[in-house]
């Protein structure tokens, strides 16, 4: 799986699950996580085809630095 992230890097993602993407901003490595499906969305009637869930920050490795 394609996964653009922040509009301008591509990441290719072999993990086909519902996840979010963090991006270090120092060292511009990308972490998956775990998001949990949304109850309601408060999108009653529409069909959604595709959910972005991107952070960016500075990662654990970095910090500890």
């Amino acid at each position: 799986m394609t996964v653009t992230i922040d509009g301008e890097r591509i990441h290719y993602d072999a993990n086909t699950k519902l996840h979010g993407h963090f991006r270090c901003i120092n060292c511009g490595e990308i972490y998956d996580f775990d998001i949990e499906p949304p109850k309601d969305n408060g999108l009653d009637g529409f069909t959604i085809t595709q959910k972005d869930v991107y952070y960016s920050g500075i990662c654990a490795n970095c910090a500890n630095k």
